[in-house]
């Protein structure tokens, strides 16, 4: 397994910082340069993509199927996409099975369901290039989308959500579990396990089980002593 990950300049303390752990783990990262990273696969924003009237943070945002799908093309091995904000504690090979094609991390529960695109494992059939083409569809058609919600919402996880819920019905009993999409196995992995979410000044035990950590938000500093706090 090798993990995808992108970021500009402004990311590129935290992307290295998260390089560094998951190699600790044994996995290699291929990162992609959106915007003076300095290193990396250079990797252009579609200018349909830089026209629409969103935040700079939405255009990177909707950017990352297509970077994923270039990855899939160049790789031979099941990909993890990490943001760069995000980071692993442990091994994570358990992942690496042969019974789904893409694999979403999902915050299931009696009242809230939610998949945070910050993680996303990709393995090497069709169908997750067919997934990953029906995602860039989305984006392509996302001025549709601004025309019913709010344009701070526009990212990558209101239209992955979209798709993954226009198939599959929203409920607890999906984790842990593979639904179609269409004709494509999605596997709903616990976010609590691989995308814990947690603010950069929450410093609070993350559970046992957990084996990514997902900062939001906080100042390149804070991230580093989360690092070290969880990390080591």
């Amino acid at each position: 397994m090798i993990i995808v990950s992108l970021a500009n300049k402004n990311y590129k303390d935290r992307l290295l910082l998260s390089m560094k752990q998951s190699k600790r783990f044994g996995y290699d990262t291929i990162p992609y340069d959106i915007g003076g990273l300095g290193f990396g696969k250079k990797y252009t924003i579609n200018s349909t993509i830089l026209a629409l009237n969103v935040k700079s943070k939405a255009h990177i945002c909707l950017s990352k199927p297509a970077i994923m799908l270039d990855a899939f093309d160049e790789a031979d091995e099941t990909l993890m996409y990490l943001d760069s904000d995000a980071f692993l504690i442990d091994n994570i090979d358990e992942v690496d099975t042969d019974d789904y094609d893409i694999g979403v991390t999902y915050q299931g529960g009696e009242h809230r369901t939610f998949i945070n695109a910050g993680v996303l494992f990709i393995r090497q059939t069709e169908k997750a290039r067919k997934f990953l083409e029906m995602w860039i569809d989305r984006v392509d058609a996302v001025t549709e989308v601004m025309e019913r919600i709010p344009k701070k919402r526009i990212g990558d996880n209101i239209l992955l959500n979209e798709l993954v819920f226009s198939y599959v019905t929203m409920g607890g009993y999906l984790k842990n579990k593979v639904h179609l999409v269409d004709d494509i196995r999605v596997k709903f992995f616990d976010a609590s396990v691989y995308n814990n979410i947690r603010t950069a000044f929450n410093t609070k035990p993350v559970p046992d089980t957990t084996k990514v950590i997902h900062i939001a938000g906080g100042s390149y500093e804070r991230f580093k002593e989360v690092i070290r706090i969880w990390g080591q």
